[in-house]
This record gives C-alpha cells, structure tokens and sequence, in this order.
C-alpha cells in the first residue's frame, strides 16, 4: 500500500513536472508575444512621432505656402486693376484718336476742296487775264484805229484845205496844157483825181530816134519833166464826203472803244473780286493747313500715348502670365502639402488605432502572463508539496 501511494505521488509529480514545463512554455511564448507587442506599439510610437514632426514642417510649409499665395494673388489684384486701368486709358485714347483722325479726315476733306477751288480760280484768272489782255488789245487796236482816221482826218481836212487854196489862187491863171504821161510803180487809188509834183529837172528830147519822140508824133518840141509826184484828191466834194465817213467811221470806233472800255472795267472789276477770292481762300488754305499742323500733332501725341499703354499692356499681361503660372505652382505645391498632411493624419490616425488594438492585445497577453505564472507557481508548489510527501514515505 505504501509502494502503491509512493506511485502515485511520483505520477503526480510527474504530471505536475509536465504541466510546469508547459506552462513555462506557453509563459516564455506570451512573454516574447508581449515582447513583440510592446516594441510593435513602440515602432509605433516612434512612427506616430516622426510623422508628427513631419506634419508640423508640413504645416509650417502650407502656413508659407498660403503666405506666398496671400501675396501672389494681391500681385494678381495688383496687375488685372493694373490692366483693368489700361484698357480704359487704351480705350480713352482710341477714342480720342478716332476722333482726332476724323478731324484729320475732315481738314484733308476741306483742304482738297479749297486746294481744288484755289486752282480752278487760278484757272479762271489765267483766263481772265488771257480776256483782259485780249480786250486791252483790242482796245489798243481800235486806238490805232482811231488815231490812224484822225491822221487820215487830219490829212484830209489838210488836203481839202490846200486845194480849196489851190483852187482858190489858180483857177483864174491860165496855164498852159500839158499832156504827158510819167511812170510810176504804184497805181493811184479810185478817189484820186489829180496829181501834185516837184520839178526837178527839164530835159529837151532832141533825138528823132528817140522812142518817146516817136510816141509824140516826132513833135518839133518835146522837153523831159523829171519831178517827184504823189497822187492827191482835188475833189472837194469827194474829200468832204471821205472826211464824213472817216469822222462816222471816228464816232463808231469811239463808241466801240467806249464799250470795249466799259468792258474792260467790268472785267478788271471782276478780277478784281476774283484775286479778292482767290486770296480769301489762300487765307482759308493758310489756317486749314495751320490745323492740319495741330491736329497732325495731336495725332502724333496719341499714337505715342497708344504705344506706351500697348507697351504697358504687353508689360502687365507678361507679368499677369507670371504671377498666374506662379500661382497655379503654389496652388499645386499647396495640394501636395495638403495632401501629404491629410496622409499624415490619417497616418497618425491609423497608427493610434493600431497602438490602441495592440494596447488591447497587451493587456490580454499580461492577464494571460499573469493566469500562466499563477498556475506555474501553483504547479510548482504542489509539485514541492508532493516531493515533500515523497520523502515522508
């Protein structure tokens, strides 16, 4: 009976042996399970931390970013008011210039019609004095006229008055009648009805050979007459008659100078007020062309003015590109810092609800550690109590 419990207790100790050795198994597992928790919990401790440092450098490059986006788009205000600005000068002066131009337009217009006007009065005044000068001829013309029947009158009323004396002192003297014949190179006009002369000299005509004597009938005395002649109108009535129509044909040509006269006053009258014309509109092309200076001028400032704001506008659309192009990089460059701190976030996040689950795993490992040691040390003092028995038998 003895044997059978000492049996027994070495089988108990033996099964208690066992169950210590288990134990300390499934201990030293949860031990190094607990182990692996607590460095897991503080990798992520150690992931929670770093990752908060690189959200705050995060969020201190967003705070810098959204400064430089601050600025930037005040640059952006700046420049669209800055163009905005612009447009209305560039506006404002096209409109000045459009009205400038038709001004232009109108002076041009007005210049070529006075410019036209101008030398078509030169024209008439070319013509004018073309109908003067033809009238003062002719005005010349009927003078010469009038002076050579004054002269013919003259000559006339002279010629009457010499034969009436002619007349008047011979025609009682008996004269010898003398019938010759003389040559002469002109032939006397139809009024002429006598001849007047200077003897010269007297020849005889003695040749009987001689053909003139011969003409005479071979006369026993034949004398040669060399004088100078003219032929000359001893007709009193005829002279009076020719000394009326050259006095009528005087009255006439009097007359015709008188109108050709009054004519040529009208005409120089209205040259007159022609050349007044042409230098009142000379006048007008002299201030027309002094506006057309002016306004020339003012085109010149505005089409300056345009170049500056073009210029001024190429300058702020340049600048707007920039500022936008730099603006659309800090806007991208934001939503990758965004995106990186919601990463962040949702990283720390995780991480936290991970520590949280495996804080949850540690303290079921402890409490499972705890039952383990509990019954280990059980085990073993039951496992000693049963020595102890052993050695009592």
């Amino acid at each position: 009976l003895q044997q059978i419990k000492i049996e027994d207790v070495k089988a108990t100790v033996l099964s208690l042996q066992g169950a210590i050795e288990q134990s300390r198994g499934v201990l030293i597992e949860k031990q190094d399970e607990l182990t692996l928790i607590e460095r897991t919990i503080q990798e992520a401790k150690f992931k929670i931390q770093e990752t908060e440092e690189k959200n705050l450098s995060l969020m201190s490059q967003q705070m810098s970013i959204r400064n430089l986006l601050t600025d930037t788009m005040k640059e952006v205000q700046g420049a669209l008011a800055r163009q905005k600005r612009l447009e209305i000068e560039n506006e404002k002066v096209l409109g000045e210039k459009t009205a400038i131009n038709q001004k232009l337009q109108n002076v041009d217009y007005h210049l070529r019609t006075v410019h036209g006007a101008v030398a078509d009065l030169y024209i008439q005044k070319r013509q004018d004095e073309e109908c003067i000068n033809e009238a003062r001829r002719g005005i010349d013309q009927l003078s010469s006229q009038l002076d050579e029947c004054e002269k013919k009158r003259l000559f006339l009323r002279s010629q009457k008055e010499f034969t009436e004396k002619l007349n008047a002192q011979y025609q009682d003297i008996p004269d010898p009648v003398v019938e010759g014949r003389f040559f002469s190179q002109a032939a006397p006009l139809d009024h002429h009805t006598g001849i007047i002369g200077k003897v010269k000299e007297v020849r005889p005509v003695s040749d009987p050979q001689d053909p003139i004597k011969a003409r005479f009938g071979n006369a026993e005395s034949l004398y040669e007459v060399i004088c100078e002649t003219k032929f000359i109108e001893l007709d009193i009535e005829q002279l009076s008659a020719r000394i009326n129509v050259i006095s009528e044909e005087i009255i006439l040509l009097t007359w015709k100078k008188e109108e050709a006269e009054n004519i040529l006053n009208v005409k120089l009258e209205n040259f007159k007020l022609l050349e007044q014309d042409i230098l009142g509109k000379e006048k007008n092309l002299s201030i027309l062309e002094s506006q057309k200076v002016d306004v020339l001028v003012e085109v010149n400032k505005l089409s300056g003015e345009l170049q500056i704001v073009d210029s001024e506008m190429f300058e702020v659309r340049e600048s707007l590109e920039s500022v936008k192009k730099r603006e659309a990089e800090l806007n991208f460059q934001m939503d990758s810092v965004n995106q990186e701190i919601v990463w962040c976030q949702n990283e720390i996040k995780g991480k936290q609800e991970f520590m949280m689950v495996k804080s949850s795993d540690k303290e079921l490992v402890n409490v499972a550690i705890a039952q383990l040691k509990a019954e280990f040390e059980a085990n073993q003092n039951q496992c000693r109590i049963q020595l102890e028995n052993q050695q009592m038998f």
